[in-house]
């Protein structure tokens, strides 16, 4: 749904339009295109950006400047982080995840109520999809993994 909106019907000019391509892109990995998004609402005037946002910000920019800065796809890695979501789901609930976005990649973890042996084979089950699906995980880019709730801030 959210490609489409992307692809065929830019939401220009519709505050509420711009903020479910935001939030929804940010989410799923495409956050050049929740850039542009947030440059949008910019320029529209939106004084509530910060309030009305569930995403960070400051880390859907950083993640893509990264990806902009390193010439990677952000389609291929929404693909990844699909990939991801689902190998996860298939041991346990995702509660939430973080995402960290620096100079030196980006980082996705689920956080997830699991105990460290289960997380450790979800870490090994994540790295055997991406492995099996993609020529080219994007490992030196992105880094996809679980934590356990204690550690999530």
């Amino acid at each position: 749904m959210i490609t489409e909106m992307l692809d065929c019907d830019y939401p220009y000019g519709d505050r509420e339009g711009l903020f479910t391509v935001m939030n929804a892109s940010a989410q799923i990995g495409l956050f050049l295109s929740a850039r542009k998004a947030i440059r949008d609402l910019e320029t529209l005037g939106e004084s509530e950006l910060y309030d009305k946002a569930y995403i960070g910000i400051p880390t859907t920019l950083a993640a893509a400047e990264y990806l902009e800065e390193h010439g990677v796809d952000e389609r291929e890695v929404a693909k990844r982080i699909q990939v991801a979501a689902e190998t996860v789901k298939k041991y346990s609930r995702i509660r939430h995840f973080k995402v960290v976005a620096n100079s030196f990649g980006i980082m996705l973890e689920y956080v997830v109520d699991a105990d460290m042996d289960t997380l450790v084979d979800i870490d090994f089950a994540i790295t055997d999809a991406l492995c099996a699906t993609f020529e080219d995980p994007l490992s030196n880019h992105v880094s996809l993994g679980v934590t356990p709730p204690a550690e999530s801030v």
